[in-house]
């Protein structure tokens, strides 16, 4: 399936925006893409010095947790720190570690390992540390639904501390203290952190209240680690973190770190998201899919060279072991692809094979994500149970989708992004049709998964060092923040050769019809053929250096055959009415010298007026806009239909001046359709009604209906119907929330836009 490339509208900046910003105007607009409007919002953003991250006791339950610890260092009570084998967990636990070593306390820790013990808590597994005489238990990245081990514990009078990411339950484990972003209010700054930043914040909280001369500041090469591998959304706190955190994983002080480096041919100081991404964090994972990630731990906790250096040996080792597995695996989920036609046009890639090695499916389930453009689930096991793991795409939360399953399936449990599950395999063909039919339905709303969103052109001699600093500015880039992604024109290869320590990735030299390179590394796509003839390449740009010498590198993200350049459309003569004193009165004296004026008006306009909306115009020599169109798309769609010779500007408001009077706009006319029309409603009667664009208006009725204020069917399609009540989705408003406040701030400024600049800007 390709992607579809949509182009982002080029943005007018209210005056003095990109003035306050400064440097390249691309930065600007992508800044305010991001929903960044003031100068304290612009520098917390950009700077991580001016940025004021939240108390870490805004969680519920770290009072209590701080209390519990400061007891047990105090009275060296023997300590048990929980993890998990991934990167996040193993940051957490050796963060964790860490910081209570530092601080006197009796510790020890334990990572599950994974295909003895799966994820979570083992109760037999903790039997033994409780026999030893463990007093008090904290979890990381792990526990929030570890019922049965959590009992046991308090059985045995162990105090438990819980600090997790994942999603809870309707009903809790009995723990002492829980930590858990998602107790927090969605807009909370702090709710979008990983296992590593929920354990970091346990520790601030500590050094606030009982440890001031603890180093922070040394943990965050590990929080960086987690936040990264994780793939958290690096927004607010996350963000932070990360901004703080990288430069000092390039110092790289911890020695297993820098041993870890050098296997892997890495210099430290060029050390980025993307890196860590596609190389580091890679490393880390594979001892803990195909082995005991515990020495992991021991790995970045030592100042033992040696040790150090025998343990990241061993991580090199499994790492090419783990290569190997994920070609073969891959290779066959391609093959069944390919034998299964159902497979390959569902929206949702359910696989199942009874041999495939449980610790590499989540790694082939991403590959089969980037190469299909749909959410992905692999599953394995022969023994009635199939285990396996699940990767979504943006937009679709593949969690909830499962806990909409939840009857068909063992357990479950991750996030947004990613989850694991269980399941009988008699249960797979319906679950296999239900998450379909979920995917299907959200898709056709929300058009995901299948769209790049393209922020620029730029030809090739537009690429320039100084360019990738001023776009640098808004890194790191990552899920929540993603890297601006641009387009260069009618290229064609000229070099190509595989690199990587196994070849699995492309570095590609291209030149464009003057004859000017660029270099490109394309990660992961060794496998993937190259576009035939010319073609259009997206990308995101960045800069290496190699021998000294630093250079533009473009980073591929798809490419197309050559699109056809837009048609432009005559530019009529343009009538300024927007300072008239009487404008309905201007425009009645209008009508009255040209009979067949054609008269656009939405949303709050005169009753007199005898105007028609935007999907009832046709053409006309002279065109009157009394109101302001909700965006530069409809002023196109607008001119392409009447074709006028003549534009009279007006430019009256035709909307409420916020977004909850709109919102309360929108409700009360769905209020008339469900008293008088059972409910039914045409989305583009309501959207000219209102004077919004279609997008911001299925956005708000998203919003609504995940508020709990209305229920909709057929969302999909025009001709929808309300019901009432609704039921509130958090998770749902949590995520839409975001996207509708962002588009109602184009909105906003494409309105200021239009009626404050020369009209010759505006219809540009």
């Amino acid at each position: 399936m390709e992607m579809r490339w949509v182009y982002l509208p080029y943005l007018l900046l209210p005056p003095g925006f990109a003035e306050m910003v400064g440097g390249h105007p691309i930065v600007a607009r992508e800044l305010w893409r991001r929903g960044l409007r003031t100068p304290d919002q612009v520098s917390a953003f950009l700077d991580p010095q001016h940025y004021q991250p939240a108390s870490p006791f805004d969680f519920p339950g770290m009072t209590q947790a701080v209390s519990l610890l400061e007891t047990a260092i105090t009275t060296r009570q023997p300590i048990l720190v929980w993890g998990d084998f991934d990167v996040d967990g193993q940051t957490s636990t050796s963060l964790l570690v860490s910081a209570l070593r530092a601080l006197g306390a009796n510790v020890t820790f334990h990572i599950p390992i994974r295909e003895k013990e799966s994820h979570g808590i083992k109760p037999a597994i903790l039997q033994g540390y409780l026999e030893n005489g463990v007093s008090l238990l904290l979890t990381c990245d792990t526990g929030i639904t570890a019922f049965e081990a959590i009992e046991l514990a308090r059985e045995h009078t162990v105090k438990v501390i819980l600090t997790d990411h994942h999603i809870p339950a309707a009903e809790l484990p009995p723990a002492d203290a829980i930590i858990n972003p998602h107790f927090l209010p969605a807009s909370h700054p702090a709710a979008t952190l990983p296992g590593v930043g929920v354990a970091f914040m346990l520790i601030a909280a500590l050094k606030e209240q009982f440890a001031p001369h603890l180093d922070l500041d040394a943990l965050l090469d590990l929080v960086s680690l987690g936040i990264v591998a994780d793939v958290a959304s690096l927004t607010h706190d996350t963000r932070f973190l990360l901004q703080k955190g990288l430069p000092v994983l390039r110092q790289a002080a911890r020695t297993g770190l820098k041993l870890l480096y050098a296997k892997a041919g890495l210099d430290p100081t060029g050390i980025t998201p993307e890196v860590i991404g596609f190389q580091v964090a890679p490393r880390l994972n594979a001892i803990g899919r195909l082995a005991d990630a515990n020495p992991v731990v021991e790995l970045l906790l030592t100042a033992d060279e040696q040790r150090a250096d025998l343990i990241a040996t061993q991580v090199e080792g499994h790492n090419h072991h783990r290569q190997l597995l994920v070609r073969q695996v891959l290779d066959s989920a391609l093959k069944l692809v390919e034998q299964d036609p159902a497979a390959r046009h569902d929206p949702l890639l359910i696989l199942h094979h009874p041999a495939w090695p449980s610790g590499i499916i989540g790694i082939v389930a991403s590959h089969l994500v980037e190469r299909f453009h749909k959410p992905t689930i692999l599953l394995t096991g022969s023994d009635g149970l199939a285990r396996g793991s699940a990767r979504s795409i943006p937009g679709l939360d593949i969690t909830a989708a499962l806990a909409s399953q939840q009857a068909l399936l063992s357990g479950f449990g991750g996030h947004a992004a990613a989850a694991g599950l269980s399941l009988p395999l008699e249960n797979l063909p319906l679950l296999r049709k239900n998450l379909n039919q979920r995917v299907n339905s959200q898709a056709q709303v929300l058009d995901l998964h299948s769209t790049l969103e393209i922020s620029a052109s730029l030809a090739l001699p537009d690429l320039s060092l100084s360019l990738v600093r001023e776009v640098e500015r808004l890194a790191p880039f990552g899920s929540g923040n993603p890297a601006p992604v641009f387009v260069s024109r009618d290229l064609h290869v000229t070099s190509d050769r595989q690199v990587g320590r196994e070849q699995e990735h492309r570095q590609l030299i291209l030149s464009d019809d003057q004859g000017n390179l660029q270099k490109v590394i394309w990660w992961n796509g060794a496998a993937d053929p190259l576009p035939p003839g010319k073609f259009d390449l997206a990308y995101t740009i960045s800069s290496n250096t190699w021998r000294g010498e630093e250079a533009v590198s473009l980073t591929w993200v798809d490419a197309l055959a050559p699109q056809p350049p837009e048609v432009s459309i005559a530019s009529p003569h343009l009538v300024d009415h927007r300072p008239a004193a009487s404008p309905l009165h201007d425009l009645q004296a209008l009508q009255a010298d040209i009979p067949d004026l054609e008269i656009w008006a939405e949303g709050h306009a005169p009753h007199e007026l005898p105007a028609v909306d935007r999907f009832h115009l046709k053409p006309a020599a002279t065109l009157a806009l009394w109101s302001v169109p909700p965006s530069n798309a409809v002023l196109k769609d607008i001119l392409a239909v009447v074709k006028p010779q003549q534009v009279h500007v007006f430019a009256q408001p035709a909307t409420p001046p916020d977004l909850q009077s709109a919102l309360q706009q929108v409700a009360g006319m769905l209020k008339y359709a469900l008293n008088t029309r059972n409910g039914a409603f045409s989305r583009q009667a309501l959207a000219a009604a209102t004077g919004l664009s279609l997008e911001l208006l299925t956005q708000m009725l998203l919003w609504l209906q995940a508020k709990g204020i209305y229920r909709f069917e057929n969302l999909s399609s025009d001709s929808a119907t309300v019901h009432v009540p609704g039921f509130p989705d958090l998770i749902t408003l949590s995520a839409v929330t975001p996207d509708l406040e962002h588009l109602w701030a184009e909105f906003q400024a494409y309105q200021h836009f239009f009626t404050t600049h020369p009209l010759d800007q505006v219809f540009a």
